[in-house]
């Protein structure tokens, strides 16, 4: 098999199908990340939650440690209708969408330590808090459109840790585990038409946990 088809399999089946809603993911994991609009870095500790192997080489103990204030700003949704005779007894009704979020204060710390000195090993460590609080589950608006993703998704703690190993002077990789918290939901809505006798209902339920995955690169 062609070195380039071999590469490539690899690097298929190491991915991960879902999405991270992490403060590294959407904005980026340090202040040097931030200021490149969330690239990935790979000269100092922080690129230990990108691709923690590119930090094999390092000769020197590396740290990082940032607190970042997040004040999203989007334009309001305008013209949603929020009101018609199917959900209520008034006729077609336009309102815009409040997108005023409130600011966030996120902590982040990123290190960077020889491990054992006969192979050149490295310990690569990255954590994510929330100052205010640990996790926060908000799906925003129930009756509007909102960039609901940008509301609490990416408020919660995590928390990665490394093996980083050099193979040769060009091949290196690294092995690790993260933990975060994971919510989950389901929703149930049963909608009528209007009326005190046939009511519309629903159920909504969310669940937060700790979890535990496996890192590679």
């Amino acid at each position: 098999m062609p070195a380039m088809s071999f590469s490539f399999l690899v690097v298929f089946f190491l991915c991960s199908f879902e999405a991270i809603s992490s403060v590294g993911e959407f904005f980026g994991s340090s202040p040097k990340s931030l200021a490149l609009a969330g690239q990935s870095t790979y000269t100092d500790a922080s690129a230990n939650y990108y691709g923690a192997a590119t930090l094999a080489y390092e000769k020197k103990v590396s740290y990082s440690l940032s607190l970042s204030r997040i004040d999203m700003n989007f334009l309001p949704i305008k013209d949603v209708l929020v009101a018609s005779p199917v959900n209520s007894n008034q006729s077609d009704t336009y309102g815009k969408v409040d997108t005023d979020y409130p600011p966030q204060e996120i902590l982040s710390v990123h290190a960077l330590f020889p491990l054992f000195k006969f192979n050149n090993s490295k310990l690569g460590a990255s954590f994510f808090t929330p100052v205010q609080k640990h996790f926060e589950i908000n799906t925003g608006d129930a009756y509007r459109p909102e960039y609901s993703m940008y509301r609490s998704r990416f408020l919660r703690t995590s928390f990665f840790l490394n093996y980083i190993q050099p193979l040769s002077d060009q091949t290196s990789f690294a092995i690790g585990i993260m933990t975060g918290i994971k919510s989950e939901g389901e929703t149930y809505v049963v909608a009528n038409d209007t009326g005190a006798d046939n009511p519309s209902s629903g159920k909504m339920g969310f669940n937060a946990s700790p979890i535990l995955s496996g890192l590679f690169s």
